[in-house]
């Protein structure tokens, strides 16, 4: 999987800002997140090395405005099919062209990326465990339950799940739903393999390359299902929040995916 580490996205020295934009100036109209400025200075990193966990970091992103602009801060716009060149408001000029995403986009990619989180982590312990989800009936939903008692999956989020489901056989069709909504998604941003210059070695290798930070970000949840990694293999950053790898961590009892989360959560008590 190394060279699938390799994809390379960009951030907004100058950070993103939030506005409205009002009825009539484009087909959609509502909250966007854009570049604060038109000069382009970007700041690249490679989200699939840096961040191994970077899907469960964006499923547990919360649905407002604020949690969008940090996230958009730290990694960037999402990308991929989401993206669009829309108005933006700019003195002395009425407006210009920059590329923005609307808000409610990334609450439903968000929501979908929590799903399908939701339920692998489910399917996985039972699995382990040897024990099938349970079918329950709850007034006019129908739910899995995982091992643990939690809900791993809703009729109303996932119709065609439900359709396949069997009573003491719901395992199987669980994961194999799963496989195709997220090969389904990773063919959606061209999560596919291709040749890529190696210029430390002078050469050429097999990659898949997304094509977006919103395929990036599949491609790790692809990554994690393909390695059978559940919720026990990470940490949550006590500074940023962000979730790491317990075993890329320097220590077993580290609480900071980082020396510089550290660093700041030792200024902050000062």
């Amino acid at each position: 999987m190394e060279q699938i580490k390799e994809f390379t996205s960009a951030v907004e020295l100058h950070g993103y800002e939030l506005y409205e934009l009002p009825t009539g100036y484009c087909e959609r109209s509502g909250w966007l997140i854009t570049g604060r400025t038109v000069t382009g200075e970007l700041r690249h990193y490679a989200p699939l090395r840096q961040f191994p966990g970077l899907y469960r970091t964006f499923s547990s992103t919360k649905e407002e405005p604020t949690a969008i602009k940090e996230f958009a801060n730290k990694y960037g716009l999402l990308g991929g099919n989401i993206g669009a060149i829309v108005p933006v408001p700019e003195e002395p000029a009425p407006y210009r062209q920059a590329m923005g995403e609307f808000l409610e986009d990334w609450y439903q990619e968000i929501r979908s990326m929590r799903r399908f989180v939701s339920l692998w982590d489910g399917l996985l312990a039972a699995r382990k465990s040897g024990l099938q989800p349970q079918l329950v009936v709850q007034g006019s939903d129908s739910f899995l339950v995982g091992s643990g008692g939690s809900q791993i999956a809703s009729q109303h989020a996932d119709a065609l799940l439900f359709d396949s489901l069997r009573l003491g056989d719901t395992l199987r069709p669980a994961l194999a739903y799963l496989q195709v909504e997220v090969n389904r998604r990773l063919d959606l941003h061209l999560v596919v393999p291709r040749l890529a210059l190696d210029f430390g070695q002078t050469s050429i290798v097999g990659a898949f390359m997304p094509d977006s930070l919103l395929g990036a970000i599949w491609t790790d949840f692809y990554v994690a299902i393909t390695e059978g990694k559940g919720p026990e293999e990470y940490k949550t950053c006590a500074s940023c929040g962000r979730f790491f790898e317990k075993i890329l961590a320097r220590r077993r009892d580290a609480i900071y995916c980082s020396d510089a989360c550290k660093s700041k959560a030792y200024r902050r008590r000062m």
